[in-house]
């Protein structure tokens, strides 16, 4: 199974800016990691939470990309891989919006960016609503998106 997450790591970082692409190239060595580590007896909660995020950060902006997807790719239970996100404290779904917002904020901030409007980021990043995108980043980051965009300097913006 991390065979064929790394596998996809080319065509993932073609299709997306240089930091992205940093981010994607750290969390394939993280899920290497986590393949070498499973020999020395982790926890299987914990191996499965960790290809659980690395798929999610290959597949986040995949508007498709559901939990009972990421149980099938990684061949376990659904229920196996919500108890896995339950002894992090946190879910699948949770993590999944979580990621794409960060890459949501960051294409905001995208200077080569600019001329899209919010929708588009939303639907770049996998949302399939833009009301409901502009909702969860409000609930993320305490600020609407085009506020957002519009404050060079993220720290002054006030956040949830």
């Amino acid at each position: 199974a991390a065979g064929a997450l790394l596998a996809e790591i080319p065509r993932a970082i073609r299709d997306t800016g240089i930091g992205e692409a940093e981010h994607l190239a750290h969390s394939a060595l993280g899920l290497l990691n986590v393949s070498l580590r499973v020999r020395d007896g982790d926890s299987r909660s914990g191996v499965i939470l960790q290809r659980a995020r690395a798929f999610i950060e290959l597949h986040a902006d995949d508007p498709e990309l559901r939990p009972n997807r990421i149980a099938q790719e990684l061949h376990v239970s659904l229920t196996q891989l919500h108890r896995s996100f339950r002894h992090a404290d946190t879910t699948v779904g949770a993590l999944i919006r979580s990621t794409r917002l960060k890459r949501a904020a960051a294409d905001l901030h995208d200077p080569r960016l600019a001329h899209w409007n919010i929708a588009d980021i939303a639907f770049r990043r996998g949302f399939g609503d833009a009301a409901h995108f502009s909702r969860a980043f409000a609930a993320e980051y305490g600020v609407a998106p085009g506020r957002w965009r519009r404050t060079p300097d993220r720290s002054a913006v006030t956040t949830a």
